[in-house]
């Protein structure tokens, strides 16, 4: 789960698929990439700029990962209907913490939802790749606790990068259901509350957990 290698050969999950043909339309336009700028490595840097770019924390990126020759196997990454024992679960086994989880969970701080979480209620129209239910992007619908898994807004500031993210979850919000999950498990909660309360320890954990998913399994050079 996470790690480093782009995976090419693999047609990206909805609805990260919106998102690559600007990527690559940026990669492309680098006039004079490093050497070991790999599509790997600039996926990570351009995550971090985002980050920076809507008011986050600086991240370190170290350079030096291999472009996958074959795509890895499907669903690595955590559904959006996960409850708190499967979040738990699928990042224990790949060697993250509790923190992780919560830290990590932040990046939600920022952008939309524009696909249904599958286990929610209300159904968008069509269907995306995949078989995933695509709905109609609202991009001024704030999650709530009515309808926490519609698309738009994942919160009410989402071109800023700040805690709002865990103040919307006390407040009964989040998108999906893995987003509510992270206030029904009480170490989790903790960790919610602390960073509502304190963004200077959220974007510190965030920048932690961002740089331990991106070297996972990687021998990269500093």
């Amino acid at each position: 789960m996470c790690g480093g290698e782009w995976e090419g050969e693999r047609a990206p999950p909805t609805p990260f698929s919106l998102f690559f043909p600007p990527q690559k339309s940026a990669y492309n336009s680098i006039p004079s990439k490093p050497a070991r700028l790999t599509w790997a490595d600039f996926i990570q840097v351009a995550g971090a700029a985002a980050v920076v770019a809507t008011g986050g924390p600086s991240i370190p990126v170290a350079l030096g990962r291999p472009d996958a020759r074959r795509a890895d196997p499907g669903g690595a990454l955590p559904p959006p209907s996960l409850d708190a024992a499967g979040l738990r679960s699928l990042f224990a086994a790949n060697g993250y913490t509790v923190r992780d989880i919560v830290a990590i969970s932040g990046s939600h701080t920022i952008g939309v939802s524009r696909v249904n979480d599958p286990k929610g209620g209300r159904e968008g129209r069509g269907r995306a790749r995949g078989g995933a239910r695509r709905a109609d992007h609202a991009p001024d619908r704030l999650p709530t606790p009515a309808h926490p898994h519609s698309p738009g807004k994942m919160t009410a500031t989402p071109a800023t990068f700040d805690n709002s993210y865990y103040k919307l979850l006390l407040k009964g919000g989040g998108a999906f259901r893995s987003d509510r999950a992270l206030v029904e498990d009480p170490e989790m909660r903790a960790l919610v509350q602390t960073y509502a309360r304190d963004q200077g320890a959220f974007f510190r954990d965030f920048a932690d957990a961002y740089v331990k998913m991106g070297l996972k399994g990687l021998a990269v050079a500093a």
